[in-house]
This record gives C-alpha cells, sequence and structure tokens, in this order.
C-alpha cells in the first residue's frame, strides 16, 4: 500500500485478497427456482465449483464498499461449455465457464413493487444488501469467441455489463489481469459460471482472487 499526492488529496493504493474460505460468513450460496445448482466446495485455500447443465450465484460481500481498479484471478477450468452451433450471444449459447461480477450498489433500494418485480437474480442479491439497492454488475469473463475487452449489456436486464477479460478455447490453467478504464465502485463479487443452456458439464477451480483497490484520501489542512 502507498500514497500518491495530488493537490489537497492522496490517492491510496491497495491490495485485498479474497480469502477462498467458506467457513467466513462473507459467502454466500443461493439458487434460481427453476435451475439446477452448481456444485459448490472449498478445499485447501481454492474454490471449485462444479457445473451439471446447471447454474447459481455465489456472492462475497465485503465489508465495505471499495473502488477497484485491477482484477487478478488465477484458475483452471476442466472443460469449456458446448456451443456446438450456437453463439455465446444467443439464448440456447449463453453459458460460459468462467463470469466474476463486481457489484455496484445504488444509493437507495428499490421500491416494494421494484424489488416485487425484478428478476429473480435481483432478488436474492437484495436479500443481502437490504438498504441498497444495484445500479450495475460488470462481469468479467472468459470467452471462446469474443476478444479481450469485447463489451456487452446482457440482453435480459441492462443491470449487468459483460466484459472479456480473457479469450480461452480450450481447457487448463489460465490468469487474468483486468484494469478497469475507470476504478468500478464494488460492494460485493458474484462467481457464477453456467452450463444450463448448453447442457454442459465442467468443472471451474480458483486458487486467487486479488483487488487491486484506489481510495482518495483528503489532506488535514494545518494552522
Amino acid at each position: 500500500m502507498f500514497f500518491l499526492r495530488k493537490s489537497s488529496s492522496y490517492f491510496l493504493f491497495g491490495t485485498l485478497l479474497i480469502p477462498l474460505n467458506y467457513k467466513l460468513p462473507s459467502w454466500h450460496t443461493s439458487i434460481y427456482s427453476d435451475i439446477k445448482p452448481n456444485t459448490i466446495s472449498f478445499t485447501a485455500g481454492s474454490l471449485s465449483i462444479h457445473v451439471d447443465s446447471s447454474s447459481s450465484p455465489l456472492f462475497y460481500m465485503l465489508p465495505k464498499p471499495i473502488l477497484v481498479r485491477t482484477v487478478k484471478v488465477q484458475g483452471e477450468i476442466s472443460g469449456l461449455p458446448s456451443l456446438k452451433r450456437e453463439s455465446e450471444d444467443s439464448k440456447k449459447g449463453d453459458d460460459l465457464a468462467f463470469r466474476l461480477g463486481l457489484v455496484e450498489p445504488s444509493v437507495e433500494p428499490p421500491s416494494i413493487i421494484a424489488r416485487f418485480l425484478a428478476p429473480n437474480w435481483i432478488r436474492i442479491l437484495l436479500d443481502y444488501l437490504p438498504e441498497q439497492g444495484i445500479k450495475t454488475v460488470r462481469f468479467l469473463t472468459i470467452s471462446q469467441e469474443k476478444s479481450i475487452g469485447a463489451f456487452r449489456f446482457h440482453p435480459q436486464n441492462d443491470v449487468i455489463q459483460e466484459i472479456v477479460a480473457l479469450r480461452k478455447r480450450t481447457p487448463g490453467k489460465f490468469e487474468i489481469n483486468y484494469r478497469f478504464k475507470a476504478p468500478a465502485p464494488t460492494r460485493a463479487l458474484w462467481i457464477q459460471p453456467d452450463g444450463d443452456d448448453t447442457q454442459s458439464q465442467f468443472t471451474l477451480k480458483v486458487n486467487r482472487i486479488e483487488l487491486e483497490t484506489v481510495e482518495t484520501v483528503s489532506r488535514k489542512k494545518t494552522k
């Protein structure tokens, strides 16, 4: 951690290593009502998610909101979604071996009516953010088709953004090192590989998640 002076303020840079330990209360699993859930396990400091024609969210709630400028991930994938003739952008091919979402909260929670009408995944996450809403979820993904930096709003909900952090066409180890153009406000992490649309089977193993953060600190005035 170090400081960079800028006029009357400092930029405070830091590194946050996400603990891959399910015994911590910060990790939360959930399921969708109409989709088979993934199988999640934590062993020897790593996270394994087995996908078997399945999909389900795994959330990590941060102690406080942070600004993330860089995301680094190390892991391994035993297989990839079976796209066949489908595209990742199609409904039948909308599966990815890796999704890591940075959840940006809104200032105020949604109304009771808005919450009732919200998609299931939003209601699930709001259970862990009772006094806030959800402004944006920025998913960093591994794509078989698209180049690094490719961007889209998810067709089912424009709250979700997807940014390709790595292009990978074969199973095996991977490393992601993605820096945002502007720091991303983040209150929670959302991990979700899926194979429900393509009826795919594979395992995602995550060995390390590291966030580089930045904070603006005002200097105290001296007399």
